[in-house]
């Protein structure tokens, strides 16, 4: 039987560190953001920390050639910082506002006045249907927070990127040996539903200042992974040629 082709799907995550008027050299590295993300041609970029419309429309502008389609998440007082650029139409989009939302006194976190949230955009890739989330969760309330995204990919097949701030508090310590210069707070979770197959190809980061530069893209770095989705056959059941006799005769009774 020959196989169903596989998708390669190239994504791409960022916190981009982005804050009017506080983040250092903001404008420089939005724009070398969106330069690099031009030239490398993903399938989908998904951006925390975008803090100002602004700067996502400069993003819009720089990448409208190659990612013709887009969404930015708008929340709380100043924006939940979210957006998506993709390659594919976006067939839908949807944001959910954590309850666990931090305190208006606490302004050194923001998370009160930007509306902590999870971004949803739906697309559709040669027939197949993916939810897309990204997110930049609280410090506090992260485990409430993680706990809110649960249950909603609907069959479709969920992918998850964002700024995850976990303590690795059910990490084997010796996993951490790859990244002795770094603790992992961005991420890309992704699940395979009934019928498909799903896995990671290669996953890489960017490392420090940017190609040629002397300023790095964030103080976050990049995540990028292939993911190769196929579409599995089903087996088929047992027949009643094929069952067991007692069963057989249960059947016909």
């Amino acid at each position: 039987m020959e196989e169903d082709p596989m998708l390669q799907l190239r994504v791409f995550d960022l916190n981009c560190w982005a804050i009017r008027y506080l983040s250092k050299r903001r404008q420089e590295r939005v724009q070398l953001i969106g330069d690099t993300l031009r030239r490398e041609g993903f399938d989908l970029v998904l951006l925390q920390e975008v803090w100002s419309e602004g700067d996502y429309s400069v993003l819009k502008e720089t990448l409208g050639s190659c990612y013709p389609f887009s969404h930015y998440f708008r929340s709380g007082v100043i924006g939940s910082g979210l957006c998506v650029f993709s390659r594919f139409p976006i067939l839908d989009t949807f944001l959910y506002q954590y309850s666990l939302n931090g305190y208006p006194y606490m302004l050194q976190h923001g998370d009160w006045f930007c509306g902590k949230s999870v971004g949803l955009v739906v697309i559709k890739i040669s027939g197949i249907v993916f939810n897309i989330y990204v997110t930049h969760v609280s410090v506090p309330g992260r485990t409430r927070q993680g706990g809110g995204m649960g249950g909603r990919d609907g069959g479709a097949l969920p992918l998850l990127e964002g700024t995850l701030v976990p303590d690795n508090c059910f990490t084997v310590k010796t996993e951490l040996q790859p990244f002795p210069l770094g603790i992992r707070i961005d991420y890309i979770l992704y699940k395979a539903v009934s019928d498909f197959a799903v896995k990671c190809e290669e996953l890489r980061t960017t490392t420090g200042t940017a190609p040629g530069k002397d300023i790095p893209y964030s103080d976050h770095e990049a995540v990028m992974a292939t993911l190769h989705v196929r579409r599995q056959s089903r087996t088929p059941g047992p027949t009643l040629g094929t069952a067991e006799p007692a069963l057989a005769d249960a059947v016909n009774e």
